[in-house]
């Protein structure tokens, strides 16, 4: 699957929304909306063994998720192409647990359409580690740029400093941009 295809499913399935803002310094003119696989399942399929074909041959031998539906079927999809099994991993009053016992030395991917959450990776690498297991991936549709070291991703939002932003470039404003309301405002 080419980037082309990978684009239109991900637009397609309503993942991506145009959106000109500004995070951590630089504008974006895509956010990640949502994911969801149950519309659209050969979609959520194609996207899913494309992922899978990224993570290549990294002798992975669990995919762990975050306990959502649409978390659930990307991993289930991720998991049959990797022939390996999922865990869900969740917040039980206040305790991370997992759907299964994780077997010391497992080398898990953590799968989701994105990190929308940076402390979900953070808590199934604690909790893989206190299992004396390994968090040895992370693999995501979209990487929206939410975490400092860039997962695997099929496809990432891009990035742009302010000066080179084509929405700034042509005298658009970002919609999370401050504007003046006391006088000398943006109407003089």
């Amino acid at each position: 699957m080419d980037d082309a295809q990978i684009w239109e499913l991900l637009e397609r399935g309503g993942t991506l929304g145009a959106a000109h803002y500004e995070a951590e310094g630089v504008h974006r003119l895509r956010r990640f909306e949502r994911f969801d696989p149950l519309a659209d399942p050969v979609a959520a399929q194609q996207l899913g063994t494309a992922l899978a074909a990224q993570l290549g041959d990294g002798a992975y031998n669990l995919v762990a998720i975050w306990d959502t539906v649409e978390n659930a079927v990307l991993g289930f999809v991720v998991g049959l192409a990797l022939r390996c099994p999922v865990i869900r991993v969740f917040d039980y009053e206040g305790m991370i647990r997992e759907s299964a016992p994780i077997p010391p030395g497992a080398r898990i991917v953590f799968v989701a359409p994105a990190i929308v959450d940076v402390q979900e990776p953070r808590l199934v690498r604690a909790l893989a580690e206190a299992r004396d297991a390994s968090l040895a991936a992370i693999a995501v549709l979209v990487d929206a740029g939410e975490m400092g070291e860039p997962p695997i991703a099929l496809a990432r939002v891009e990035s742009y400093p302010p000066e080179r932003c084509p929405a700034c470039l042509r005298g658009e404003q970002p919609t999370n941009a401050r504007v003046p309301l006391a006088p000398g405002g943006p109407n003089g």
